[in-house]
């Protein structure tokens, strides 16, 4: 496997221009807090279609990571709960 498919398969967050992108695996997180989480932050977080069924596609309009992993924490906390 090419080293470029292997970063695309291993890297579920990644930066373009203005946002990032976050894929998350169906099989490890809850649809309905997904639902929620998003919910709580729609004017910055949106879903996306997803070319993979097997994952969420999340759009976060943000240009700070310290955002991004700060609303990923929150969502695996509200996973945990």
């Amino acid at each position: 496997m090419k080293m470029s498919n292997l970063k695309k398969i291993l890297l579920p967050l990644k930066k373009v221009r203005n946002k990032f992108i976050l894929h998350l695996n169906k099989n490890l997180y809850r649809d309905e807090v997904i639902k929620r989480a998003v919910s709580e932050d729609k004017d910055w977080i949106k879903v996306t279609p997803s070319a993979n069924r097997g994952y969420v596609c999340l759009e976060l309009k943000t240009l700070d990571t310290k955002d991004v992993l700060n609303w990923f924490n929150y969502l695996i906390y509200l996973h945990k709960g």
